[in-house]
């Protein structure tokens, strides 16, 4: 994880600028906002087959060869160069790009651009600086604005149902080389102070501390699934998004552990 160092601009991200105007984000969204939806995968990730061991009676065959990503991440990144990856929620609106403000660029740059950079009220789904590219970091946050029309992280809110919560176990992140695979454990509403602010994921009292918060939400809205204990050593990936209510300053959080990671072409 980078340097936790953070201005005051991360504590304007929840308090101001993620939630004074969610109002104005809960809007319709425009057809034209998903302006990468060509690259979007039409179905959920689908891992390869195991190849059987060899025999030993056999001569020394070749590894199998990798399957494909399903994001063309060489055409994407040529036109669009701060994406880093791509988010796949199946049974659900989430099928997006990842962006990544680049140095010359505020950290919050996605907050109300989209891929392409221009001035957007929806936005993008984005990681800050604070987070590796690679989602090798102990907890990967991910921010989306709760669109009006089910877009964008809007549909994270179908997790709060306990039946849609029980039926859908997996997300995907698509990164170049690899396709991840996280189990959804928890969901809950978290107070607005940036997380990695709240929890030193430097630490393994902090990450420990993380996760017990994920088994045990105290909050009124909160789904966890049974039989899931993530250890400090897990990588987990957050997303989060605006609760319902334009006077509600609290954030809605969906936790999932990483599970397999598969190599790509």
């Amino acid at each position: 994880m980078k340097q936790r160092i953070y201005p005051l601009i991360v504590l304007c991200l929840s308090t101001v600028l993620l939630i004074g105007t969610l109002a104005e984000y809960r809007l319709a969204f425009p057809a034209e906002s998903n302006v990468l939806a060509s690259y979007a995968p039409q179905e959920p990730w689908t891992p390869p087959a195991p190849t059987a061991p060899p025999s030993g009676n056999e001569e020394e065959t070749p590894p199998p060869e990798l399957p494909e990503n399903p994001i063309d991440f060489a055409a994407l990144q040529d036109q669009y160069p701060e994406v880093v990856a791509w988010i796949q929620v199946p049974d659900t609106n989430i099928n997006y790009a990842v962006m990544q403000s680049g140095a010359d660029t505020p950290e919050d740059f996605y907050l109300d651009h989209n891929e392409a950079g221009e001035k957007k009220r929806y936005g993008s789904i984005y990681i800050q600086r604070y987070n590796q590219a690679d989602f090798s970091d102990p907890n990967t946050i991910l921010y989306g604005h709760n669109m009006a029309s089910g877009a964008m992280f809007a549909n994270v809110h179908k997790f709060k149902k306990t039946d849609f919560f029980s039926a859908h176990e997996y997300l995907y992140v698509y990164l170049p080389g690899h396709v991840l695979t996280y189990r959804i454990y928890s969901l809950f509403t978290h107070n607005p102070r940036h997380l990695l602010w709240a929890y030193d994921f430097d630490t393994e009292a902090g990450r420990q501390q993380f996760i017990d918060k994920t088994l045990n939400p105290k909050t009124s809205t909160k789904q966890v699934r049974e039989g899931i204990v993530p250890t400090t050593a897990d990588r987990l990936i957050t997303l989060s998004t605006c609760v319902n209510g334009s006077q509600n300053t609290d954030r809605l959080l969906l936790v999932a552990v990483l599970e397999e990671d598969v190599l790509t072409k």
